[in-house]
């Protein structure tokens, strides 16, 4: 029974370690996360998850109530409002809910296979008490795409 707990926790902890090593690779592929400090990129590393959507899975939908936002780490999304936006590597989005009344303002779906990293509601307020540049660059995004719904959401 031991042998099999320290094993158990061996593969636990092995799998923690592989899943931060994808997440630091993907992190640093973020056009969005560039030029912030190691340490800092450690921290934001621990907090993402990381997803990965079909070609035409939705990811979210509009009207929904938001707990989370997305970076795209891979692949390419679409933000279904007039006219359509699309999203490429280093893009976010999902962070109008976390910022506003929670509720989603458009669907997005992947057009092609796409990795996502995901931030939780959790994470994002210590991310916005410990780091404000990086909250203050989402909530000026935001702020534009608030204003015009067309507009190039590209990073």
């Amino acid at each position: 029974g031991m042998l099999a707990g320290i094993l158990a926790t061996g593969f636990v902890q092995e799998n923690r370690r592989e899943t931060f090593v994808q997440n630091w690779t993907l992190v640093q592929n973020v056009p969005f996360f560039s030029g912030l400090e190691p340490t800092v990129l450690v921290e934001i590393a621990r907090m993402l998850r990381k997803a990965d959507a079909a070609e035409g899975a939705t990811i979210i939908r509009k009207g929904r109530r938001g707990d989370c936002m997305y970076f795209v780490a891979a692949g390419k999304v679409e933000v279904q409002v007039e006219p359509p936006v699309r999203m490429g590597v280093g893009s976010f989005f999902g962070e109008m809910a976390l910022l506003g009344s929670g509720v989603r303002t458009a669907t997005v779906t992947a057009v092609l296979p796409t990795t996502l990293l995901i931030l939780e509601s959790a994470d994002f307020r210590v991310l916005a008490a410990h780091y404000p540049a990086i909250t203050e660059a989402i909530k000026e995004e935001a702020k534009l795409r608030g204003g015009t719904k067309s507009e190039s959401v590209e990073i």
